[in-house]
């Protein structure tokens, strides 16, 4: 982890200046252990989720990415836990399950993969985020990263939203036995949200 807290110190301005970071919403980030939750349009995302948040978020990541010697190492420096894309990967959701129980806060991108240049909707959520966070009894960050072109690029505007953090009482009580995916669908429309506002400014 001291190669994490090194690479956040490293990368926090350059980033910051790089995307013209705005945040909102830093007074909600609760104390850990949590569950982050956002919307993924590029790679850059984990790093703008991490340099403004206090935490230190044990990231969810794609296992493909394993293959790459480079992308090896940044996940065992910083702690990143390697996910299949195909099916139910449970060796990965136990491990988030555990991390959470140590006190670690967990970053998961419910999309499961980058989806560029259109706005997030909650049908695009995978349940595992509900399966972990109700095994958990985790609170849930959700933080929308939005942009003009729905994906981050250089010397744009990226503003980051920190919203209210949902508690398991909240999100166990949507309804009278709620599905992992309707648990999933309620937490996601909050990263939503923001992209609603702004469509309807643009019409």
């Amino acid at each position: 982890m001291k190669l994490y807290k090194f690479y956040k110190a490293i990368l926090n301005y350059p980033y910051k200046l790089i995307y013209r970071v705005k945040v909102e919403g830093r007074e909600n980030e609760p104390p850990p252990p949590y569950i982050v939750c956002g919307n993924h349009s590029s790679y850059s995302d984990p790093v703008l989720v991490t340099v403004v948040l206090k935490e230190l978020p044990v990231w969810l990541g794609k296992k493909d990415l394993l293959k790459h010697a480079f992308m090896r190492f940044i996940y065992k420096t910083v702690g990143a836990i390697p996910i299949k894309r195909e099916g139910l990967d449970t060796l990965a959701l136990h491990k988030c399950i555990d991390a959470i129980k140590e006190g670690k806060t967990v970053g998961i991108f419910p999309q499961g993969t980058r989806i560029r240049n259109i706005d997030p909707s909650p049908e695009q959520a995978h349940a595992g985020l509900a399966l972990i966070a109700g095994i958990t009894k985790a609170t849930v960050l959700p933080i929308s990263i939005v942009t003009k072109k729905r994906r981050p690029s250089a010397f744009r505007r990226t503003k980051i939203i920190i919203h209210k953090p949902i508690g398991y009482e909240e999100y166990s009580a949507i309804s009278e036995k709620p599905t992992k995916q309707e648990i999933t669908n309620y937490i996601f429309e909050k990263v939503c949200e923001p992209f609603k506002t702004t469509e309807e400014e643009r019409k």
